[in-house]
């Protein structure tokens, strides 16, 4: 990570908190596997970061906040998304199974 210029976002909130992403109740282990990475730059901008419950059965959830300053405009329409990925049945199977899911979250 450090190598990359990047941060583990729960770290920088929780420096010496222990907490677990991971367990297997069949093997009674436990582990931190999961990450949220952010660029060291802006591990000021974090906010929150937080271990959640999460539907998957071993795993939870990372819930991370960064705050966006004036630094990093940008002009509505910049984003720009790849047509092309309609075109992969695997995307197009994925996006179809979990938007419902999503917008009920909303």
């Amino acid at each position: 990570m450090d190598e990359l210029g990047l941060v583990d976002a729960y770290r920088v909130v929780h420096p010496k908190k222990k907490a677990f992403t991971y367990e297997s109740k069949s093997l009674m282990l436990k582990s931190r596997i999961d990450f949220f990475l952010i660029a060291q730059s802006l591990k000021s901008n974090i906010r929150t970061a937080e271990i959640r419950s999460s539907i998957a059965p071993d795993h939870k959830a990372i819930y991370s906040s960064v705050e966006i300053n004036d630094a990093f405009h940008c002009d509505p329409g910049t984003w720009k998304f790849n047509n092309q990925l309609l075109e992969d049945e695997n995307y197009v199977q994925l996006i179809t199974a979990c938007l419902p899911r999503i917008l009920k979250v909303r």
